[in-house]
């Protein structure tokens, strides 16, 4: 595989930095996006992630369509007036192959549709093309369009229940494959997407292999303290209180196994150091590359190179 020099590392870094602030300013300034209004009800009553998770997985409602290339999860509301949670997700090849792995795929943050459908193509076009494994493609709760999705994320409340729906979803997901087929059932997830199938595994520990893409567990950190915790220029107090530092902090129990992150060392989004910490605390070793948060567009082939190794069933050293 080619390598990139440090200079062409850093030059491609400085772009991305520059690219994020400067359409996120653009959004804060307008008022088109603001995350974490103050929410004294979730500020005085916590709620943990694992714990969120588990709730939404009891209360939720799987709806499998009859065509058998579309799935939902529905979570209802549970405050006055707020709408239901529903994930989706679609299966990308003709039909469903039982003999193929199975790679369940989560998009990041945003309802950047042609972004995503390239990042796609890019990491399983050759899978779906060849015929060598199945690939479901996972949409988070009300990810339609900017005015659906940003609202979900001004309280924290939202932002786990966001969350915990596409998790819940992955996890039946895996147990639905996992009864017609003994392949290898893989996630990945980019960035948001990543939080959601690492919270699944770590909680349910149904899949073979988890891959997320520049992406930590620690959801609230990365959008307080992050790239777009600075853009947004929140109360730096607000990041120290206790129900955003312990809303996604780890739990015992968790299951670590087969997880493998892939995080960039010049993300300005998910910053590296708090990323590398937190996987570290608990017991999980991070791939890391030279880019930011774009490694997915960056490094298509390094992260091909880790799908393909989930996919022959071994741990890559």
């Amino acid at each position: 595989m080619k390598q990139f020099s440090e200079i062409s590392s850093r030059v491609i870094n400085a772009w991305e930095a520059g690219f994020w602030h400067n359409s996120h300013k653009k959004d804060v300034e307008s008022g088109h996006f603001y995350i974490f209004d103050d929410d004294p009800v979730t500020e005085f009553y916590p709620e943990k992630m694992p714990m969120v998770l588990k709730q939404c997985a009891d209360i939720g409602k799987f709806v499998p369509n009859e065509n058998g290339r579309e799935w939902s999860f529905i979570v209802p509301g549970t405050r006055s007036g707020e709408s239901d949670y529903e994930a989706k997700a679609y299966l990308m090849n003709e039909q469903y192959d039982e003999k193929l792995p199975t790679i369940i795929y989560h998009h990041p943050f945003g309802a950047y549709e042609d972004t995503d459908k390239h990042i796609r193509a890019l990491l399983f076009g050759k899978y779906i093309k060849e015929k060598k494994a199945n690939v479901v493609y996972m949409r988070a709760p009300s990810h339609t369009d900017s005015e659906s999705f940003e609202p979900r994320f001004r309280t924290l409340h939202g932002m786990e229940y966001t969350l915990a729906t596409s998790a819940a979803l992955a996890a039946k997901m895996a147990e639905t494959f996992r009864e017609k087929s003994k392949q290898p059932m893989i996630a990945v997830g980019f960035s948001m997407g990543g939080m959601a199938l690492s919270w699944a595994q770590l909680v349910f520990g149904k899949f073979d292999r988890t891959i997320p893409l520049v992406s930590s567990p620690d959801a609230a950190r990365a959008f307080i303290t992050g790239g777009l915790g600075e853009v947004v220029s929140r109360d730096k107090v607000r990041s120290e209180m206790p129900v955003y530092v312990d809303a996604f902090a780890p739990i015992d129990g968790l299951h670590t196994e087969g997880i493998t992150p892939v995080i960039g060392k010049g993300d300005t989004l998910v910053l590296y150091r708090e990323a590398k910490k937190y996987w570290k605390d608990i017991g999980v070793e991070t791939y890391d590359t030279p880019f930011g948060h774009l490694s997915p567009i960056f490094a298509p082939k390094y992260l091909r190179w880790l799908i393909e190794g989930a996919i022959k069933g071994y741990a890559v050293e």
